[in-house]
């Protein structure tokens, strides 16, 4: 089951602790970060748990925290964390705005070209193409604003960290008995 009422509260500049309460004292709590399982809790005598992880600065993490007891499985679903939106707020003299992607260590390329709506008073959203995730891959996105004489603005960046579910296999062959049973199943 996932947990869907947690704190993260920061220790240091890349040190954070997530606190949550287990809904059962019975249950082991499950602790991803990015899709990776960070650690397995369980203590048996208070519903009061936590853990600790470090994040590189300027980057953002998802954090998912599952409870399950011995005969449940335990997964991560961030691969459900769909779809991604870029908001940033309007620029009085921006005359359109660059939206930049990269892949993790991949080129730069711009996506989308956005321009000044004068019906929007004070925030803009793009909601981001699918990213690739399998494995588990960092995006790096950023936005500039360009004013009438082309000149564009400084920014920094937002890290994704997208972590996705493998391939569908493109077949499955499942033969035994001496030909008694044969199943081929395609994709």
């Amino acid at each position: 089951m996932l947990v869907e009422t947690f704190n993260v509260e920061r220790i240091s500049d890349t040190l954070w602790n997530v606190v949550w309460t287990a809904s059962d004292l019975t249950k082991t709590s499950w602790v991803f970060i990015n899709g990776t399982l960070l650690d397995t809790y369980y203590d048996g005598t208070t519903f009061a748990r936590s853990a600790q992880f470090s994040v590189e600065r300027n980057r953002m993490v998802f954090v998912e925290v599952h409870e399950a007891d011995a005969t449940e499985p335990v997964a991560s679903i961030t691969a459900d964390i769909e779809p991604h939106v870029l908001r940033w707020d309007r620029v009085d003299d921006a005359v359109y705005y660059n939206i930049y992607h990269r892949e993790a260590d991949g080129t730069e390329r711009r996506i989308k070209k956005f321009y000044q709506n004068e019906e929007i008073s004070w925030r803009y959203e793009f909601t981001l193409p699918v990213l690739n995730g399998i494995g588990g891959v960092w995006h790096h996105f950023r936005v500039e604003s360009v004013n009438e004489w082309e000149r564009a603005s400084e920014r920094d960046q937002w890290h994704f960290f997208v972590y996705g579910l493998p391939p569908v296999p493109a077949s499955v062959d499942l033969s035994g008995g001496g030909g008694v049973f044969a199943l081929r199943v395609t994709v």
